[in-house]
């Protein structure tokens, strides 16, 4: 029924102002014969066979969502692809009016969202935690040093003093020994 203009346009409508908001890249409808019935990209409506085996899943009636990420080999390893998108496989489904049970599979819809930017984002904000994290660390080392160094001194005067004092004793007790003495 999709392929009639009027009901084609409605399902568009119906999508356009479900999804006005989010930051949706994509939508395609299957049918149960895995052929795409409407998608926001019309070069894609009748294709064949493009679900795989997330759709699959979906039509079971299970959600499934994956990840698909892409970049270099080192944009990869460091957190940052250069494109980053989440796909939503979900079984679409007839409701019946008041009831607890799920109805029949109809279709399923596949959802594509772009998340470059969130990614992005995300890692911008780790380095500047890392950074913080950093700052702080060196913050705290150097005023460790400082407390540490002031101590040394400290006990390196009162051991000088503790010497010194001790000579003190000493030659009292040399001269207290010489006066008994005579």
């Amino acid at each position: 029924q999709l392929r009639e203009k009027e009901q084609y346009e409605l399902m568009e409508q119906v999508i356009r102002t479900t999804l006005h908001g989010f930051k949706v890249d994509q939508v395609n409808i299957y049918d149960l014969n895995n052929t795409i019935s409407y998608s926001t990209d019309t070069d894609l409506i009748g294709r064949r066979n493009a679900g795989g085996t997330h759709y699959m899943s979906a039509l079971k009636g299970e959600r499934v969502t994956k990840l698909d990420q892409q970049g270099s080999f080192t944009q990869l390893l460091i957190g940052i692809p250069s494109e980053s998108r989440i796909v939503t496989y979900s079984p679409l489904r007839a409701e019946k009016p008041l009831s607890r049970f799920p109805g029949p599979v109809l279709g399923v819809v596949e959802i594509v969202q772009d998340l470059s930017d969130e990614y992005e984002a995300i890692y911008h904000f780790q380095v500047q935690v890392i950074l913080t994290c950093t700052a702080v660390m060196v913050v705290l080392f150097l005023f460790l040093l400082v407390v540490v160094r002031r101590g040394e001194r400290i006990i390196e005067r009162r051991a000088l003093e503790r010497l010194r004092l001790e000579e003190q004793l000493s030659k009292a007790k040399h001269l207290s020994s010489l006066g008994e003495m005579t």
